[in-house]
């Protein structure tokens, strides 16, 4: 009997500790956790809903949205400056000095630029020279406009009404310019340019068989 009262009287004291032990007054380390956790997932969250998304104007469900989005942007950039569509221009007349040996099926184009340029930079891909044979002309790095030359060398291309100098050179299958040619405007008379003869290459590309599987 004794000791059934002396183990009841153990129980009752160590009891209280341990509830104390377990729960401790005023800790709310674990409340704080699972906070800390839940904001820490929100960025996340908001970054998939960004990306699932659509742009405006554009619903990802249509066959193709992506290719006109595309095509679209490729229409702003190619689309001809203001100056050129609400006729605020001058022209620009003159003649390309087209040497005796040049052959018969030249394609020529007189570029005219913003800014000086050497042939590494006029003739990069992509660079001023390769917008003006696009279709529609690519007016971007650095190519104010440009105007096919006709077969007696004869050119007049449009420029901002404006401009008061520009920079002219060569684009074609065998003429080029080593550097641009710089022109104040308005021009006093016809503007005279000459290019030097290169080479027009073409060829075939053989694939491999290994190519061909592919």
């Amino acid at each position: 009997m004794v000791r059934k009262v002396s183990l009841l009287l153990v129980l009752l004291v160590a009891f209280p500790l341990v509830v104390y032990l377990v729960v401790r007054p005023g800790d709310e380390g674990t409340g704080r956790e699972v906070v800390s956790v839940s904001r820490s997932s929100e960025p996340s969250r908001r970054a998939d809903a960004d990306l699932a998304t659509p742009a405006a104007g554009v619903d990802p469900a249509r066959p193709g949205a992506a290719e006109e989005r595309v095509e679209v942007d490729l229409e702003e950039e190619n689309s001809e400056p203001s100056w050129l569509t609400s006729g605020q221009r001058q022209w620009l007349e003159g003649r390309v000095l087209l040497p005796a040996n040049l052959p018969r099926d030249e394609k020529l184009f007189v570029l005219a630029l913003e800014e000086e340029l050497g042939a590494r930079d006029l003739y990069a891909d992509p660079g001023p020279a390769t917008g003006a044979w696009e279709e529609p002309m690519r007016y971007n790095d650095g190519l104010v406009s440009a105007a096919e030359v006709a077969s007696d060398g004869s050119f007049r291309v449009a420029l901002p009404q404006d401009a008061v100098s520009v920079h002219l050179a060569l684009s074609g299958r065998y003429l080029f310019s080593r550097r641009t040619q710089a022109q104040s405007l308005p021009a006093a008379g016809t503007v005279a340019i000459q290019g030097e003869l290169g080479a027009w290459v073409t060829g075939q590309l053989q694939a491999t068989s290994a190519v061909r599987e592919e």
